[in-house]
């Protein structure tokens, strides 16, 4: 499955798609009137869609049972918070949503962030309007959300609880069993920009991995960096690439089911691919 922003039609609309038999056909109809460039998607069990987006200053969502759409808001996620970003992830059987609130929301809470996840049925909080001690905001850059193989939630994001003047990543996972979230080694040595667009990534035997772009190096560069089982800390980062690019180099991290990692990136217009084991 595919979603898109369609303008080719007026007002523009979400489309979505799904590839099947050498052919991409569509998903129902449209969705919404105003939509924004970017949608997110992930497709669960029971061949379930669920879309979420940005739309009018709220959290729009789209849910495919497998015969028709339904639209609307997430009830669960209380106070009305206006969102700035979105991201989604999901392990099979459910679907995770990220999103950080634009400004002081619920409770003057300064961009805080919210996780909730979708089981098929209906929307549970994880997380909501949630800012660590300390920290000026939720930084709305170097933020993600992964999902390990075995169902655990990984989340990054970005604050500057510890170092007043700066923010760094800080990963943490999710313990299903008792609510709790919990960090994952210390907070990333690496000091984002404005322009940091990080991703996360879990490792078939639950390695968590990060890549983002260090525009600060010389010469710029990609940096993969992972979580060492053995010393409980991030490793020391790999630097990929000649420096070759600009603003957001549309940065993706994943892995295949056999272990075999990748990291594409845009550097000098071109598509970089980078396999790794």
């Amino acid at each position: 499955f595919i979603a898109f922003k369609n303008g080719a039609v007026s007002p523009q609309v979400t489309t979505v798609m799904k590839y099947d038999n050498g052919n991409w056909t569509p998903v129902g109809e449209n969705l919404g009137t105003a939509a924004t460039s970017k949608v997110h998607l992930y497709a669960i069990a029971d061949n379930k869609v669920v879309v979420c987006q940005v739309m009018s200053n709220k959290t729009f969502v789209g849910l495919w049972d497998g015969a028709s759409w339904s639209t609307g808001g997430i009830d669960a996620l209380t106070g009305d918070p206006r969102p700035f970003e979105i991201r989604m992830a999901g392990d099979g059987g459910n679907a995770y949503m990220f999103s950080i609130n634009r400004g002081k929301g619920p409770d003057n809470v300064n961009y805080g962030h919210n996780v909730m996840k979708f089981d098929g049925t209906a929307w549970s909080a994880l997380r909501q309007n949630y800012l660590r001690d300390g920290a000026t905001q939720t930084s709305i850059v170097g933020f993600d959300i992964a999902v390990a193989p075995d169902g655990t939630v990984y989340l990054m994001t970005g604050d500057n609880a510890e170092d007043s003047e700066k923010y760094h990543h800080r990963v943490e996972k999710y313990n299903a069993a008792d609510g709790s979230w919990s960090q994952v080694g210390s907070t990333i040595d690496y000091v984002l920009t404005s322009r940091c667009f990080s991703k996360i990534a879990v490792a078939p035997d639950g390695t968590p991995f990060v890549a983002y772009p260090n525009e600060s190096g010389d010469p710029k560069s990609i940096e993969v960096i992972y979580f060492d089982a053995a010393t409980k800390q991030w490793s020391a980062p790999v630097s990929l690439g000649d420096g070759g690019f600009a603003g957001d180099p549309n940065l993706s991290l994943t892995f295949d089911s056999k272990g075999k990692g990748y990291v594409t990136w845009v550097e000098n217009s071109k598509l970089v691919v980078f396999p790794f084991e």
